[in-house]
C-alpha cells in the first residue's frame, strides 16, 4: 500500500472515551484511514495506515482540511461542551493554558495538559490532587503512587506524551490498535464471566492467557516504537545500558498504566501487592544494568543480560495474568 502524500481530516479517535480529553486525528475515509507519522521536528513525514472500528470515530463535520506531508502535525482536544479544537502545538498550547480552570477538577488530565504546555512547575500540585482522589479508594495505593510519580516525573511520559511520542514519532497507528486490541480483549473476558458452561478454573486460564497476552503485545509495541530493539541488536554494553534505562523509566510504567486502566474497566479495584510487582521489575532491572555499568563486555554476555530482562518481564507478565484472572472471576462470582 502506498503511502498519500496529502490526505483530508476524517474525524477523530478518543483513546481514553471520555471527556474531556486528547484526541487522534484520522485522516482518509472510512475505507481508508491514515494516522500522522513523522520525526521528532514536528513535522508530517509519511502518512501510516490506521484500522480502527467505525464506531470508535468521531466524524469530522464541516471543516475541510488537508495535510500534507512536511506540514506541521495536527493536533486535537475535546472539551466538555462544545466542537472538537483542531490546530498545530502552539494553537493547542495556546487553547488549553487560557482554560487551565476547567480542569482543577481533573488531576489526571491536569498533569497531562501541564507537560504538554511546558508548565512542569504546577505539575506536583497536580500530583497531590490526584492523590486525594486515590486515596478516596485506597490510601496506601495512594501514597505508592504519589511517590512513585514524584520521583520519576521527569522521566515518566503521561498519557498525552505517549500520544505526542506517537503523533512526533511512529507510534500513533499503534496507540489506536492498542486501544482496539483492549477492547476485543474485554469483550472476550466478558463473555467467559458470562458463560454459565465454563469451570471457574477454565474461565481463569482463559482470562489468564488474554491478559497476558495484551501485556505482552503492549510491551512489544512499545519497543517498536522507541526503538529497543535497535540497541539490543547493536548488543553492546552501552546500547544495553540505554535499553534497560527505558525499560526502567517508560515502558514499566506505560505497561502499569495500561493495566490498571484496563483492569478498571472491569471494575476491579487493584491492591499495594500488585503495585509492588512493577516496582520488583524495576528494582531486578536496576541490578541488570549495575552488571553492565563500565565494564567491557562480550556480546554474548550482553544477549544473555537481555535474555534475562525478558524473563523478567515474562515471569512479571504471568503473574499480573493470574492475577488479573483471580480477581475478575472471583468478583464476577460475588456479583452471582
Amino acid at each position: 500500500m502506498t503511502s498519500p502524500r496529502r490526505v483530508q481530516l476524517f474525524g477523530f479517535v478518543n483513546p481514553r472515551e471520555r471527556r474531556p480529553a486528547f484526541l487522534i486525528p484520522v485522516f482518509g475515509s472510512s475505507t481508508d484511514l491514515w494516522i500522522q507519522d513523522g520525526k521528532d521536528d514536528g513535522l508530517v513525514w509519511q502518512f501510516s495506515p490506521c484500522s480502527v472500528p467505525s464506531e470508535k470515530i468521531i466524524l469530522e463535520d464541516g471543516r475541510n482540511l488537508w495535510v500534507g506531508v512536511g506540514d506541521p502535525f495536527i493536533y486535537a482536544f475535546q472539551f466538555f461542551e462544545g466542537p472538537v479544537e483542531i490546530g498545530t502545538k502552539p494553537v493547542i498550547e495556546r487553547l488549553l493554558a487560557a482554560r487551565l480552570s476547567e480542569f482543577s477538577d481533573l488531576p489526571f488530565l491536569l498533569m497531562d495538559v501541564l507537560k504538554f504546555i511546558k508548565q512542569p512547575e504546577a505539575l506536583l500540585e497536580a500530583i497531590d490532587r490526584a492523590k486525594e482522589k486515590l486515596a478516596l479508594h485506597n490510601p496506601q495505593i495512594a501514597e505508592q503512587w504519589t511517590l512513585l510519580m514524584k520521583t520519576t516525573n521527569r522521566t515518566k511520559p503521561s498519557v498525552l506524551e505517549r500520544s505526542k511520542a506517537s503523533v512526533a514519532g511512529s507510534g500513533q497507528a499503534a496507540l489506536v490498535a492498542s486501544m482496539v486490541a483492549a477492547d476485543s480483549a474485554l469483550r472476550r473476558i466478558e463473555e467467559v464471566q458470562h458463560d454459565p458452561n465454563l469451570p471457574v478454573r477454565h474461565k481463569r486460564r482463559l482470562v489468564k492467557t488474554e491478559v497476558a497476552a495484551l501485556i505482552a503485545a503492549r510491551k512489544t509495541e512499545i519497543e517498536d516504537r522507541l526503538k529497543i530493539q535497535q540497541m539490543r541488536l547493536a548488543a553492546t554494553a552501552e546500547a544495553a545500558e540505554r535499553a534497560i534505562d527505558i525499560y526502567r523509566n517508560q515502558v514499566i510504567y506505560e505497561m502499569g498504566d495500561e493495566f490498571y486502566e484496563f483492569m478498571g474497566r472491569l471494575g476491579v479495584v487493584l491492591s499495594l501487592k500488585d503495585l509492588g510487582l512493577l516496582k520488583e521489575l524495576d528494582e531486578r532491572l536496576t541490578e541488570f544494568r549495575r552488571s553492565l555499568t563500565g565494564k567491557k563486555i562480550k556480546k554474548e554476555f550482553v544477549q544473555a543480560i537481555l535474555e534475562q530482562v525478558d524473563e523478567a518481564f515474562a515471569a512479571v507478565r504471568e503473574q499480573l495474568g493470574k492475577r488479573a484472572a483471580d480477581l475478575i472471576v472471583s468478583e464476577k462470582r460475588k456479583d452471582d
